[in-house]
């Protein structure tokens, strides 16, 4: 009865640990794959977080590159700008100091104008220069016209280029001048000729040893764009009509100006003046006339004493001018021409007056 008993101990142990195993064995089974997911899930989580942190940082990186690409084009635009800006900036710096140069040229080429003006607004005795050339026919065929005084014709044709060229243009700078006339033993222009100076200036008349003298007519052009004389813009014309004496005008005579009244910058100017010279100057009783800036007219009655005008009285009016000229027409009372003091000085026909 024991030994049943023992062997239902040991049978009953024997399926205990029979159980125990496969209790086990389960537990493995069961937890075995668990613990695989865990750590395949703690491996996915960690690859998760390494791609989060990667692509953080790449984002982050992305942004830097982002922000430096900006910098850079920001950078870019500004330095492209500031290069308009210093291009901008030399190309004003080179037209003002191109506009100083010009006006610095302007400026000088303006004095020495002035001076020349200054210069040539007095007489210099011109040079008797012998003619060589072959156009002396044309000089000759002027001569005819003029002593027929047929002027239209003289003015047409010493406006010609071929006898620009042929003579006053040789003459430019000589102060000389060609001569087609009589001459005396010493070959000098005396009796009556025809002279042709440097400017498209001529002279037909009278002669005595090479001087102009006697009666004759002086006349200078502009062609090529209108001067200025006495100060006065858009002359086209100028001419002296009269007496001579030691080559220049002495006695009676008229002085004529002719003006482009679109270039004339005056509101007056003298057309006309009628009257006694004496070695070039206004001299003794004068008729004036006045031309301002529309065409109109007035006339004008002076005395002057070698070019400087007789005062009509000593009261000066508001500007401290006093009145050298009185006019002629259309007055109810005395209405004058009125100068300063200064200006009362030199009065005569442009490069035809005696050096005082």
């Amino acid at each position: 009865m024991k030994v049943l008993k023992d062997k239902e101990v040991v049978i009953g142990l024997v399926v205990l640990i029979i159980l125990s195993i496969a209790a086990i064995a389960l537990i493995i089974k069961r937890e075995f794959p668990q613990e695989k997911k865990t750590v395949q899930k703690v491996v996915v989580e960690e690859a998760q977080i390494k791609t989060a942190q990667v692509t953080e940082e790449g984002a982050m990186k992305a942004a830097e590159a982002e922000a430096q690409v900006q910098e850079q084009k920001m950078q870019s635009e500004e330095s492209a700008k500031a290069s308009k800006e210093v291009q901008a900036a030399a190309a004003d710096a080179v037209a003002e100091a191109e506009y100083k140069v010009e006006s610095q040229e302007a400026s000088q080429n303006l004095a020495l104008a002035k001076f020349e003006v200054e210069q040539s607004e007095f007489y210099t005795s011109p040079v008797y220069i012998e003619y060589t050339g072959e156009e002396i026919e044309q000089l000759e065929e002027i001569y005819y016209y003029w002593n027929e005084y047929k002027l239209d014709a003289v003015d047409d044709l010493i406006r010609l280029p071929r006898v620009r060229t042929a003579f006053t243009n040789e003459l430019t700078g000589t102060n000389g001048f060609y001569y087609y006339g009589t001459l005396n033993s010493d070959g000098l222009p005396s009796g009556s000729g025809i002279a042709v100076y440097e400017n498209n200036a001529y002279y037909c008349g009278e002669w005595k040893n090479g001087k102009r003298h006697g009666k004759g007519m002086w006349l200078q052009i502009y062609p090529d764009k209108p001067t200025i004389l006495n100060g006065i813009a858009g002359v086209t014309e100028h001419s002296y009509n009269g007496e001579w004496q030691n080559d220049l005008p002495n006695g009676e005579g008229q002085e004529h100006i002719s003006y482009d009244l679109e270039v004339m910058e005056s509101d007056e100017a003298i057309t006309n003046v009628i009257g006694n010279f004496k070695d070039g100057y206004y001299d003794s009783d004068l008729y004036i006339m006045l031309m301002d800036e529309n065409g109109k007219t007035t006339d004008w009655e002076a005395v002057a004493k070698k070019g400087t005008f007789t005062y009509y009285h000593d009261r000066y009016n508001a500007k401290q001018k006093l009145p050298v000229w009185l006019k002629m027409q259309d007055k109810e009372e005395d209405e004058y021409y009125w100068i300063s003091e200064e200006e009362n000085v030199n009065w005569g026909i442009f490069g035809l007056k005696k050096m005082n």
